[in-house]
């Protein structure tokens, strides 16, 4: 992907958690399975490598049929940036999401920035709800 066909899907939410916790909670692969697109499908195997270079594969079936989802870590700043690449089965194209944490009252406000290839520019409000999505089931899970 050249940088002048990129656009950003854009994503803010308050945890209830603090920024420890949160970024825990995103390189978990037992939280993963049940925070990953809530209502899609049974997710698994999910295998996360949570390390610079590392990578992760989450496994959703959807409609019978396996859907993986798949990047390596760019960046792993604890509590504060979490970024890596994101791409779907074999597609061509590799986007990258990076999540930003800070603390915000007892809890933590996160950003988190999905840049993709302009050609899926159609997809971005469907883009934006499922994190937003994930980020709320995430949620919900940590503040148990």
């Amino acid at each position: 992907m050249s940088d002048k066909n990129l656009f950003e899907v854009e994503v803010n939410y308050t945890y209830t958690g603090n920024p420890e916790v949160v970024y825990s909670a995103w390189l978990n692969e037992q939280l993963a399975r049940q925070w990953f697109a809530p209502g899609l499908g049974e997710t698994e195997p999910v295998e996360i490598a949570a390390e610079v270079g590392g990578r992760f594969c989450i496994v959703q079936v959807r409609d019978g049929q396996p859907v993986s989802h798949h990047g390596e870590y760019l960046t792993l700043d604890q509590p504060y940036l979490i970024s890596f690449t994101w791409a779907m089965d074999d597609m061509e194209d590799v986007d990258t999401v990076t999540i930003h944490i800070k603390p915000a009252g007892g809890g933590s406000a996160v950003r988190l920035v999905h840049q993709m290839d302009e050609t899926w520019k159609d997809y971005a409000d469907r883009t934006r709800e499922a994190w937003l999505g994930m980020m709320q089931q995430m949620d919900e899970l940590i503040s148990r």
